[in-house]
């Protein structure tokens, strides 16, 4: 996601980049500023994602974004391929103009947006953002919700999905 006027001393140009990542089931978010939206970035900021979720599933949904797949067509890059091989997802890219099928992820936008981005003072630094966006994140875990009668939250739910450990190490972004 691409936030507007980023404070100056950022020096990252007119948008900010954000990355979130959802688990479905539960609506757990976690979110990571990324210097760009370009290829190495996007990788180390999807590791830090996953490291901060507890793990990964079995397969990611992205938008048509052109780090992840050629837009026009839905296909992967080979590069990004590779990417989610060595997390061992199956990528699912987006039909084009069907926002409804990644709704968890739109609602953890929206809250990050809504909640946080506008709240980010001036003089903040990329790291106190951050911790900021960290902090939001651990609090909506005890959002709450209730499963078949039952009273529960995010956080229950999030600690009964099946997630996969990540690799030991990130995926190298420079190797493709």
């Amino acid at each position: 996601m691409e936030l507007p006027n980023p404070p100056a001393a950022w020096a990252v140009g007119q948008h900010a980049h954000l990355l979130v990542g959802a688990l479905a089931y539960s609506g757990r978010w976690r979110g990571v500023l990324a210097d760009a939206e370009d290829f190495p970035h996007l990788i180390e900021a999807l590791d830090i994602v996953v490291r901060k979720l507890g793990g990964t599933t079995h397969d990611w949904r992205f938008d048509r974004m052109a780090t992840v797949c050629y837009p026009s067509t839905g296909r992967l890059t080979a590069a990004f391929a590779q990417a989610a091989k060595h997390y061992g997802v199956r990528s699912v890219v987006c039909p084009p103009r069907r926002g409804n099928r990644k709704g968890v992820v739109e609602k953890a936008n929206h809250s990050a947006a809504q909640r946080w981005w506008r709240t980010v003072a001036d003089d903040a630094t990329i790291a106190e953002a951050q911790a900021g966006l960290d902090r939001l994140a651990v609090k909506l875990d005890g959002r709450r919700r209730v499963r078949d009668g039952e009273p529960t939250t995010v956080a229950a739910l999030a600690a009964d999905e099946a997630l996969r450990p990540p690799p030991l190490v990130a995926f190298p972004p420079s190797s493709t």
